[in-house]
Order: C-alpha cells, then sequence, then structure tokens
C-alpha cells in the first residue's frame, strides 16, 4: 500500500514540478479517527457522561440535559477552533496548496481544517459550493457553484460546529443557519430569548430575503426560540439537511476520470447492508463500493487502531475489502502512518518543509495544549 500510494503521489508532484497541473487529483475523505474530540458525543453518550455527575439529568427532554449537551458542544467548538491540528492536517493543506489535492470531504463537525483554511485566505478554498446565483450563502455555509471553478472544494458533509441553526416550528416554514462567535456561547435555550421579551432571538433577513430571490427565508417568530449545532446528531441522525453537500460530494467521486486516487483517514465507513435506511449509514460508501467495483481509481485508507478494531462486524465490509486487496492500515497515532508514507516511501512530497511549517503552527499560531472534559 505504501510504496503504490506514494508512487502516485511523486507522479503527481514530478508533473508539478515540470510546470503542469495534473489532471487527476487526490480526494482525501477524513473521518473522526483523524483526531478523537472527548467533547463531540451522541445523546447516549451525553446521557452516559450526565450521569456520572449525578447533578444533571440523563433524559434528553430536560432542560439540564439540553443544556450539558449544549456546553459540551461548545468546548468542542471553542477548543478544535483554537487548538493544533493534527500533522495529518499540515500535509493534506500542502498537497491541496499544491494543488495534487483538489477536494478535502469530511465527515466531522469539528473546525481543525476550518482554523487551517482560514490562516491561508490566498488558498481561496471552497465550503460546500452547491449554492446556485441569487442564494443567500447562510454566514459561509455554502459557496456559488459556479465560483468554484478551478479552486479548492471543502465539502463538510454532516454539518459543522461553527454554525447554528434556528428550526421551524411548522413544516411550512424555513430555517435559519447562522454562524457562531469566536469565543463559546453559555446557552441556547428558550429563556434566553424570554430575558429579552422575545419570542426568538433569530436575526431578521427581510433585506435579505429582497436580494436572495432564490432562498426562502423565514419570520424570526415562526422559528423555535432554542437554536442547536448545524450537525447531523441534532436531528437523530437525519441528515435531510445536509442533502445538497452530500450529493455534492458523491459527484465528486462518480468523476473517476478526474480522480489520481481516494485516500481514506479515519473514516470506517459504516454501512448496514441489510438496512439501507439505517440511519447511521455512510451515504458515501456505496459510491466508494462502486469504485472498488470498476477496479480505477485506487483506493487507499488509514484507519486508527479502534476503529480497525471493528473490521469483522458486518457493518465494516468496505473496510475489509480494502484490507483484502492490501489497501487498509491501521495506526496509533495519524502521525506515524504519514511518516511511514511520505518520508520513507515519496521522493518528491515537500516533507521537512511541511515538518517546519508544522512547528510554527505548533509555536506561534496555534494552542498546545489537551482537551478539557467538560465537567
Amino acid at each position: 500500500m505504501f510504496k503504490a500510494l506514494g508512487s502516485i503521489i511523486d507522479d503527481l508532484y514530478k508533473q508539478r514540478l515540470s510546470g503542469r497541473i495534473p489532471r487527476k487529483k487526490i480526494v482525501f475523505l477524513v473521518g473522526s479517527g483523524v483526531r478523537h474530540i472527548s467533547n463531540i458525543l451522541n445523546d447516549d453518550q451525553v446521557a452516559g457522561e450526565a450521569a456520572k455527575r449525578r447533578l444533571v439529568s440523563d433524559n434528553p427532554k430536560t432542560k439540564s440535559f439540553q443544556e450539558f449537551k449544549w456546553r459540551l458542544f461548545e468546548l468542542a467548538r471553542y477548543y478544535t477552533a483554537n487548538t493544533l491540528p493534527t500533522f495529518a492536517h499540515a500535509c493534506i493543506h500542502r498537497m491541496v496548496t499544491d494543488k495534487i489535492c483538489r477536494d478535502v470531504i469530511t465527515t466531522n463537525y469539528d473546525l481543525f481544517f476550518d482554523s487551517v483554511w482560514a490562516k491561508y485566505p490566498d488558498l481561496n478554498i471552497v465550503q460546500n459550493p452547491v449554492a446556485h446565483r441569487d442564494e443567500f450563502l447562510w454566514d459561509g455555509y455554502y459557496s456559488y457553484r459556479q465560483k468554484a471553478r478551478g479552486k479548492p472544494r471543502y465539502w463538510k458533509i454532516h454539518g459543522s460546529l461553527s454554525h447554528v441553526v434556528f428550526r421551524a416550528q411548522t413544516n411550512l416554514h424555513n430555517w435559519q443557519i447562522l454562524r457562531l462567535p469566536r469565543f463559546p456561547i453559555s446557552t441556547n435555550q428558550p429563556d434566553l430569548p424570554k430575558a429579552f421579551g422575545a419570542k426568538c432571538l433569530a436575526p431578521f433577513l427581510g433585506y435579505e430575503s429582497g436580494i436572495y430571490p432564490n432562498t426562502r427565508f423565514t419570520h424570526p417568530y415562526t422559528l423555535d426560540p432554542q437554536f442547536d449545532p448545524f450537525i447531523d446528531w441534532s436531528y437523530g441522525s437525519k441528515r435531510d439537511l445536509f442533502r445538497r453537500e452530500i450529493e455534492g460530494a458523491k459527484k465528486v467521486l462518480k468523476q473517476r476520470a478526474q480522480i489520481a486516487a481516494v485516500v481514506i483517514i479515519g473514516f470506517r465507513g459504516y454501512y448496514n447492508h441489510k438496512d439501507p435506511n439505517d440511519t447511521w449509514n455512510e451515504e458515501l460508501v456505496p459510491i466508494l463500493d462502486g469504485i472498488l467495483n470498476a477496479g480505477a481509481p485506487p483506493v487507499f485508507m488509514a484507519i486508527h487502531e479502534k476503529q480497525y478494531a471493528k473490521i469483522d462486524e458486518p457493518t465494516s465490509q468496505f473496510m475489509k475489502r480494502l484490507e483484502n486487496i492490501d489497501r487498509c492500515r491501521s495506526y496509533k497515532k495519524v502521525r506515524h502512518f504519514l511518516e511511514a508514507l511520505l518520508y520513507k516511501y515519496s521522493k518528491y512530497f515537500p516533507y521537512r518543509s511541511v515538518g517546519s511549517e508544522y512547528a510554527i503552527w505548533r509555536t506561534h499560531w496555534f494552542l498546545s495544549m489537551k482537551e478539557p472534559k467538560h465537567a
């Protein structure tokens, strides 16, 4: 696996050194195994943490549970926006900068990649480029499709901690997606607008409704007063609100003639073949299976050892297929995998340069701290 993937990377860099931009590029698919975040938990896990503390109800319908869950996500948002990303993030950033990777797809909610892109504005990376002309972009959560031509693309297909959503009270109304500030917010509960004598604190977008006719806007009084993180766990794993970006990422993977390799990091690929409607199914797995069936482009997987431990489960068939063709490796730390790949098996990847840049990240640009668990 290392030799084959290293050869593909070197071939792309040789094209760049000759002055050409490769027609085929790497697509990265990044999952939670790239960096564990203690405070990103599902409802069952939150209930367990709440029960340990005893002062917080483990009933998801109670105010204390909802406030506890909100603080977990806010701590995760602050931590991942300000703390040092992994060396994998640095290596992927360099491949995007060097134009051998165009698409980075992630199922993660965290802000590690977001914080990297923000520090390199000249990269002009576009997030979720699915919007048409005259659509509102909801504080940068989406980008215009026509402006994405020739630019690197960042696909957050299961939501992001950077934004919250005010949900509609009925199906007759739309929702609002809004960006959170750079500091944590203490609560999202309905008593917050009550303190201001209002029904809801979502902004009134009357002006925007006049200049963005292709977006349906909603009066704030028709929205729920409580806002939630714009991530799939807010909706019991139903991903209807993320359908456009999911379909956009699928389209990227279906354009096989433009892909030199698909490199998967920290993404197990859960899929219940007995129940295609299982809400935990990863939507990209059938597309990835199709790529394997076609025989090209090559797909490689690097997976955390805790994820790899599930390889014999029925929902890990995609991972098992890759291992059977020697395209899957497990790691304890993702840096160890990248050292083996990019230092030992690639002659042209600028490994030392990336290491020097990463040292600047560690020293000057990001906090180096362990993640505190919310108490």
